[in-house]
């Protein structure tokens, strides 16, 4: 049949070579596997806020939004609390100027205080702080 003299399959260096190809291979396969199961948040969603005018008889403090993500923050699911100088967190409804879905940059709302005192107004958007302002008077 055949006759075979030289039993060697390959040289010890190419075996080496081959095994270690292999094992890269393996790896790159297994990382874009388990990469699949990684979940992206992506960068924080923020707003910035100014006051636009008051009314101390009412305690009550105008809003305006001087930057927001376009079509990114449901206005119902958008939640403020006045932080007292104590401590003491209360959430409020905000009156919004304008009829909207979401929060959009130059809209204006409303927030009256429960006393005439100063608060840090906190947006709250599922569970995320956007916005924590400076203390304001009410």
């Amino acid at each position: 049949m055949w006759n075979i003299k030289n039993k060697e399959a390959v040289s010890p260096v190419i075996g080496v070579i081959l095994m270690v190809a292999i094992t890269v291979v393996l790896a790159a396969v297994l990382y874009v596997w388990v990469s699949g199961f990684m979940v992206t948040t992506g960068a924080p969603v923020r707003i910035s806020l100014s006051v636009a005018g008051s009314n101390d008889a009412i305690n009550q403090t105008t809003w305006i939004v001087d930057s927001a993500p376009a079509d990114k923050i449901e206005r119902v699911s958008l939640s403020f609390k006045l932080i007292a100088a104590d401590g003491t967190t209360t959430t409020v409804t905000p009156v919004y100027g304008a009829v909207s879905t979401y929060l959009n940059t130059g809209d204006t709302f409303n927030i009256t205080a429960p006393a005439n005192a100063y608060y840090t107004l906190r947006a709250v958007y599922k569970g995320d702080t956007l916005c924590t302002t400076g203390a304001t008077k009410y």
